[in-house]
């Protein structure tokens, strides 16, 4: 018999190679044999399927399972104890939702990820789940993980699925390609915030979303206005003895257009307010995925009210800002096409050769003014600072 290794099934299967991996763990590869440490997979062997069979696989099944699931798990959380939340729910992979989401404020991207992979088997789970999975990935540096999440997503955003869950998944799609500033491909009804086809309860961290995008384009007002606005309908839903993560990014997101705006005693207000819900929990993750966004205003703040977690949300936010500078880099390597427009691309290749901004104008046939503009224009969407940057994303 033949055999392949665990990178040749992983390709085949348009999997990671650590999905292989967990496959093997828990034999369900048929005919694997372990051969010291690697291992050896039939040629033949095929991908193993649903091992539990949970969810059945119509579009109305899972849009009513990702209906049941959001409600029981979108909600506030106690503020004395947020595992509290789990003891209310009796499904073993219900409970993963917000035993993961806990793991991400906290920092703890691999229990992301283990409650990712737990979920197999259950779609809604799975579904929601994702919504942490793409930044976990993103900040752990795991591209190929990154890449199977966005592939299984892009199966379910597909056209012909029920519009709630694409655009679901469409929303946990957008947390990639903002952060990537490629905010071409973020659905237009998420720019517009038509959020019609979402659960109510998930509406609000759309717009969490959307205050992010708003951000991307320097519209700080915009930002401002969905965040405070969202804010004061969420506080309908809270009280004084709960909040919810939504809630501290919302805060952030203030603190972010005010500070962006200048308006640095008001940004300092909604930022201390976040962190007096998040940080007495360990909550490090939101502050420092904002850390540069808010330059000095963390530290001061930190330092002011919360110095046991100084060095915590400075240390995160370093590895985080690195692994999310990497995964741009690539990302935009592997959608350059899509990222920007035929007109941006061809200026770009020009560019990028050096060939001075008059002649490109010549060969274009259009003013030296409009290609100053169409080259800041790229710049700014590939996060590049001169041609010899750009010739890294543009020439072979």
């Amino acid at each position: 018999m033949d055999y392949i290794t665990i990178a040749q099934a992983a390709s085949n299967w348009g999997v990671s190679s650590r999905r292989v991996y967990k496959y093997l763990e828990d034999n369900r590869i048929e005919g694997a044999v372990r051969y010291g440490a690697a291992w050896l997979i039939p040629q033949n062997a095929e991908k193993p399927g649903d091992p539990r069979k949970i969810m059945k696989t119509s579009q109305h099944d899972l849009r009513d399972d990702l209906s049941l699931a959001i409600g029981q798990t979108f909600h506030p959380v106690p503020r004395d104890d947020p595992y509290k939340l789990m003891n209310s729910i009796t499904d073993e992979t219900l409970r993963l939702l917000p035993e993961a989401l806990i793991a991400y404020m906290k920092g703890d991207f691999e229990r992301v990820i283990y409650s990712y992979d737990k979920s197999e088997g259950n779609g809604a789970a799975k579904l929601i789940l994702s919504m942490g999975a793409i930044p976990a990935a993103i900040s752990l540096g795991d591209y190929s993980l990154y890449l199977e999440v966005e592939k299984w997503l892009k199966s379910i955003a597909k056209p012909g699925q029920d519009a709630g869950v694409a655009a679901y998944a469409e929303l946990a799609l957008a947390t990639g390609y903002v952060g990537a500033s490629a905010l071409s491909m973020v659905p237009e009804w998420l720019k517009i915030g038509d959020l019609t086809e979402l659960h109510p309860l998930v509406r609000y961290e759309a717009n969490v979303k959307r205050a992010e995008y708003y951000k991307c384009l320097k519209k700080y007002d915009s930002m401002l206005d969905i965040a405070q606005t969202t804010l004061s309908l969420l506080g309908t839903m809270s009280s004084c003895n709960q909040f919810s993560s939504t809630e501290i990014n919302l805060l952030i997101r203030c603190a972010m257009a005010c500070h962006c705006l200048g308006r640095d005693d008001e940004a300092k207000r909604w930022l201390m307010g976040a962190m007096r819900l998040a940080l007495p929990h360990g909550f490090i993750t939101p502050f420092a995925e904002t850390i540069t966004t808010l330059g000095g205003l963390t530290e001061v703040c930190l330092k002011e009210a919360f110095p046991k977690w100084h060095d915590a949300v400075l240390e995160q936010g370093t590895r985080t800002i690195r692994n999310w500078v990497t995964f741009h880099n690539r990302f935009t390597k592997d959608n350059i096409s899509i990222i920007l427009t035929v007109q941006e691309t061809h200026v770009a290749s020009l560019a990028a050769r050096k060939i001075p901004r008059a002649e490109i104008a010549r060969r274009l046939h259009y003013s030296e003014g409009w290609v100053n503009k169409t080259i800041a224009d790229i710049y700014e969407k590939l996060m590049v600072n001169n041609r010899d940057e750009l010739a890294n994303y543009i020439l072979p």
